[in-house]
């Protein structure tokens, strides 16, 4: 939603009682989706991967190299409407004078999914993990924390049981960038269904420029304009963490190996407060 991109899925979740499921969101939004149950996958966009030891479900695999195929067969639409408001720079540049060598990031305490853990090559300037079963590597990495709310849907698919989904609130909150062996903390909003990165430091600066400025002449201070972050050319991937369920983002940088931890309400329970639906967001944004 947030890229106006073209959603590709394996099922999907189905609205009941406080729960907002995919089928909602797509309808509401009007995301153009694929999803691999009523697709006739005829291009081979889709197959299973029995070589992993897990359960059924979870050996859903999709061929990157067909995407522009199965759009193609699906007749969805090559461009999208509303192009992000994301901007990259020219050629590629430490974000900051801090190193950040390894990120360990856990999304949240009430989840058993492995830490994701990346590391950054000198040689090619990339982060690497092997944590989705590839050699994954990435130019730019964003942690982006958010207020998570877990609701419970009972009666799932009728068999009398239940499952649990998280909801991210898409409200804004702080981050961090990570590109060329560097880290550098930001802060993130939406607009108009946008992703907007903004320069915290940058932004406070042009503010008390402005009220300066402002009481100089005797006039009402005016809010300034965010200040957004330029990323560097290249993939990005995007950790969506939470801020009020345990999500723990720890940094390592340098020879010294000093280490930062972000997300100070690692094991808390949510207080049960309302949060907006939202989408989980982890993957690739060009």
């Amino acid at each position: 939603e947030l890229f106006d991109a073209i959603f590709i899925h394996w099922g999907m979740s189905h609205s009941k009682g406080d729960y907002v499921g995919a089928n909602t969101v797509f309808k509401e939004d009007v995301v153009d989706h694929i999803n691999q149950m009523r697709f006739t996958n005829e291009c081979g966009l889709y197959d299973r991967d029995h070589s992993r030891n897990v359960s059924g479900e979870h050996t859903g695999i999709i061929y990157g190299d067909k995407v522009r195929a199965a759009i193609q067969e699906y007749g969805c639409r090559w461009h999208p409407e509303t192009p992000t408001k994301l901007t990259f720079n020219e050629t590629p540049q430490p974000v900051s004078d801090t190193p950040a060598t390894e990120i360990r990031l856990d999304y949240s305490a009430r989840t058993d999914w492995d830490t994701t853990v990346w590391t950054y090559n000198t040689e090619d300037s990339q982060y690497h993990t092997d944590n989705f079963n590839n050699n994954l590597t990435r130019d730019n990495l964003l942690v982006l924390f958010d207020e998570t709310e877990y609701i419970t849907k009972s009666d799932y698919q009728g068999a009398g049981g239940s499952v649990t989904y998280c909801d991210y609130a898409l409200g804004g909150g702080k981050g961090k960038l990570f590109s060329q062996g560097t880290v550098k903390d930001i802060e993130w909003d939406v607009y108009k269904k946008q992703l907007i990165l903004i320069d915290a430091d940058a932004t406070a600066a042009a503010q008390a420029k402005a009220d300066a400025e402002a009481e100089e002449k005797g006039e009402e201070p005016v809010k300034v304009k965010p200040v957004t972050i330029s990323l560097n050319p290249g993939k990005t991937w995007i950790g969506w963490a939470s801020n009020n369920n345990g999500g723990k983002l720890e940094v390592i940088g340098g020879e010294e190996g000093t280490s930062e931890v972000m997300g100070d309400s690692a094991g808390q329970e949510d207080d049960g407060s309302e949060s907006a639906p939202g989408e989980t967001f982890e993957g690739d944004a060009e």
